[in-house]
């Protein structure tokens, strides 16, 4: 409740301030809460990994080149992309899954930036779904209400005037807007850098916290996974704040390019069908 409270009130008083601190602070530990819940939690698949690999170091690959100033393009990113899911569906041996999986990458092929942009939006309801499929109903249920609540409050243009846009170190709303909402002018392009605030605290929520404690992140026979888990979060997390200080902005958007591949990397594991209680 506390942390659903946070998100609330630093979306509405502060959604630069949350955009740009969020990633800086929490962004290693949900990156890490990903891989533990994904793939090294008792029931997940360890061996799922190696199907999705050559599509997530070719993500990588290719974000590194771009920050080197080497960039390859959209759709050679999406095509990594369609790898990962393609891995998923191999894995998986699913040929429902496999059908979803081409109706989503034959768009993402042809119009990729969009894709691109629009799975930015999507991947932040994802968490939601891994929530509600993983624990038990009293525990994901009112998150997930909460989120829905939000999503139409911000939406709907019900929040409109309750939103401080007061710049953050530097972090405007007018670049956000041209990444975020390319090509949607007022009240829309606010609603939706709004909803991505929002919808990327509590996805932050749901992987750093409530997703890797209610899989047994913290149970004796998970102590020693978590143990290295956490140092590697602390570890990650000091290193980016320390980077962050000399210039925030630059460090949130290197950090943000660099783990592009965890969206497709949950969505390759939805198209293995892998995720078990």
């Amino acid at each position: 409740v506390g942390g659903l409270l946070i998100v609330a009130v630093a979306t509405l008083g502060a959604p630069l301030w949350l955009m740009l601190l969020a990633p800086l602070f929490f962004g290693v530990p949900h990156v890490i809460g990903d891989i533990w819940v994904l793939f090294l939690r008792p029931s997940a698949s360890r061996a799922l990994i190696f199907w999705l690999a050559p599509g997530l170091l070719a993500l990588v690959g290719l974000r590194v080149a771009l920050a080197l100033g080497h960039s390859a393009g959209s759709f050679w990113e999406q095509f990594a992309g369609v790898l990962v899911l393609a891995g998923g569906v191999l894995y998986g041996r699913s040929l429902l899954r496999g059908a979803g999986v081409a109706l989503l990458a034959v768009p993402a092929l042809i119009w990729p930036s969009q894709a691109a942009l629009w799975l930015g939006h999507a991947h932040n309801v994802v968490a939601v779904g891994f929530l509600l499929w993983l624990l038990p109903l009293r525990q994901g249920l009112p998150v997930a209400l909460f989120f829905m609540l939000g999503m139409g409050g911000i939406l709907t243009g019900a929040l409109d005037a309750q939103v401080s846009w007061d710049s953050a170190a530097g972090l405007g709303f007018s670049g956000l807007a041209k990444s975020l909402a390319p090509g949607f002018s007022e009240p829309w392009s606010s609603r939706l850098v709004l909803s991505f605030a929002f919808g990327q605290a509590v996805h932050y929520l749901c992987w750093v916290g409530l997703l890797p404690v209610s899989t047994g992140f913290f149970e004796r026979s998970s102590w020693t996974n978590a143990q290295w888990l956490l140092r590697l979060a602390l570890l990650g997390t000091l290193g980016l704040c320390a980077a962050a200080a000399a210039d925030p902005i630059a460090v949130r958007s290197g950090y943000l390019s660099l783990v592009l591949f965890h969206g497709w990397m949950e969505l390759g594991v939805l198209a293995a069908g892998s995720v078990r209680r």
